[in-house]
């Protein structure tokens, strides 16, 4: 049965902890993998916690999600990629300055599954989803496509737009914090982290997990 955990104690230390550690440094360790720690619970319904011989390990399951998801879809570009074909295409109303930035990604967001054409001066159409998102509303990912594109500087190269469209869409079907999960979810969750290459920081840069040494615990209780 899963556990609930809930500690203030805990809770202050994790946001000190996450302040003070960045990704150069969470460059520097080994890849995450959970062969020496076991599963105990949820925390706030955002972070996992999992115990080892030499102390706690939390993971932050959106950042943990979006990463597995951002990784598969930069697999997808360019491979033959499983989509979800709309019973009835779905017309999603932009303004003309967006609908202008769409077509010159055309051919990309194909190739990762997301199959749209251009309706007019101020709408899309979208006639199939990558099968990875498909649990997304489709305006949903078309907005969130928009707002990227229009936010990106011209200087910024097709790669860096790219990447930048990976991690939205990425963000956008993640494991939400505050979202509960079953144990068999966990482990789902878990076993294809550590199968996913860059797995120490979520595509913004935040750190996926943070680890505890029984020696830092013990000093929070006073111990040492």
């Amino acid at each position: 049965m899963q556990k609930a955990i809930d500690n203030d104690l805990l809770a202050r230390s994790v946001t000190e902890k996450i302040t003070s550690t960045g990704s150069d440094d969470a460059a520097a360790k080994e890849p995450i993998t959970f062969t020496d720690f076991r599963y105990l619970g949820q925390f706030f319904n955002t972070y996992l916690v999992f115990a080892g011989d030499e102390g706690l390990l939390l993971l932050d399951q959106h950042a943990a999600h979006e990463r597995i998801i951002l990784e598969r879809l930069k697999k997808a570009e360019g491979q033959k990629v499983i989509s979800q074909q709309l019973l009835m295409p779905e017309v999603v109303s932009l303004n003309p300055s967006q609908v202008a930035l769409f077509p010159g990604y055309i051919d990309f967001l194909r190739q990762i599954g997301l199959e749209i054409e251009i309706f007019g001066r101020d709408a899309i159409v979208v006639k199939a989803l990558p099968a990875i998102l498909s649990s997304i509303q489709a305006r949903a990912l078309v907005c969130d496509i928009a707002d990227q594109l229009s936010d990106q500087n011209r200087a910024s190269s097709l790669q860096e737009k790219k990447e930048k469209i990976f991690a939205a869409l990425a963000c956008r079907a993640a494991i939400k914090a505050n979202s509960s999960l079953s144990s068999e979810e966990v482990e789902a969750l878990c076993r294809d982290l550590e199968a996913t290459p860059f797995n120490l920081t979520c595509p913004h840069g935040r750190p996926i997990s943070i680890k505890f040494s029984l020696s830092e615990i013990e000093r929070m209780f006073k111990r040492k």
